[in-house]
């Protein structure tokens, strides 16, 4: 079986992963289903999200002949390892073989010059990687489930507001990571979206529910608040995605919800999201220059 020309490696949870997906779908022939190569995470929650055949997973054969050289995970550890090289060849055939993102924070992964078979890897984690082919990106989702829909139109039927989303991430790994933000940014924000919109109403949702339960009642003041009901993990992401604006935390899942939102309104800039700057403690961009 010949290698494939282009494959790319999951990392993360399922809203990390449909940023290497995306990226994969740009990259990638349109008639072709995007090479995985999950040889390091659980794909499981993507298939739930993507549409049957957006994806294909390396065959083993396939995987063994992208992962037979060893392959650096930074760029300055591969330049390294080829520089300790003596054979010419053996050079190429790893430098030919990987191409990782440069940067997380960055938009940054030339494949002009590359020859194939290639292994790309990174986090992807902004819309400049795929925007040109967001409408397939979009195409190759799976559709929206009649519980996302149901939970919102139950949503809007009782509270009679615009439905903003409020995402919070939560936990305590999370927090050790600088992933996380006081509570009291979530309030403000919702203070904001009323200044901005005047009569809303709040559909709130977290990593962990009883932060969710807490925070809720919290802003009740500002407005009709509640708790999305528990759903499955892209159903919740969906409903999400159904809210007309978006407060959000520096999180993937979170990020996701707003750009679909974003892209259902035709980027119109009346659709309001509401986030972290800079995302996250490291100083990275948010990965949508609209917002």
């Amino acid at each position: 079986m010949r290698a494939p020309t282009l494959a790319v490696r999951l990392y993360g949870q399922a809203a990390n992963q449909m940023f290497q997906f995306a990226f994969g779908r740009a990259i990638t022939p349109a008639e072709l289903p995007v090479l995985l190569d999950v040889s390091r995470s659980n794909p499981a929650l993507l298939y739930e999200w993507l549409q049957p055949g957006a994806t294909r997973r390396l065959s083993m054969t396939e995987s063994v002949r992208l992962r037979r050289a060893p392959l650096p995970a930074l760029k300055s550890k591969q330049q390294n390892f080829l520089d300790s090289r003596k054979s010419p060849r053996l050079r190429r055939i790893l430098d030919r073989r990987v191409r990782t993102e440069v940067d997380w924070r960055l938009v940054e992964l030339d494949l002009r010059n590359a020859e194939p078979p290639i292994l790309v890897q990174g986090h992807f984690q902004n819309e400049a990687y795929f925007w040109d082919r967001r409408d397939e990106v979009v195409e190759a989702l799976a559709p929206v489930g009649q519980a996302a829909i149901e939970a919102l139109r139950t949503f809007q039927t009782r509270c009679q507001a615009p439905a903003v989303c409020v995402q919070i991430r939560a936990g305590a790994d999370y927090t050790r990571l600088g992933w996380t933000l006081d509570i009291a940014w979530y309030r403000t924000a919702a203070e904001r979206m009323v200044d901005t919109l005047g009569a809303c109403a709040f559909l709130v949702t977290s990593d962990d529910a009883s932060v969710a339960e807490q925070f809720a009642p919290s802003i009740r003041d500002l407005g009709p608040s509640e708790v999305l009901p528990p759903l499955s993990n892209y159903d919740t992401l969906r409903a999400l995605s159904l809210c007309d604006h978006h407060i959000i935390s520096a999180s993937t899942y979170g990020w996701w919800a707003a750009w679909l939102a974003d892209y259902s309104a035709d980027f119109d800039p009346d659709h309001h999201v509401l986030h972290p700057d800079p995302w996250v403690q490291t100083g990275a961009q948010v990965p949508s220059s609209r917002w």
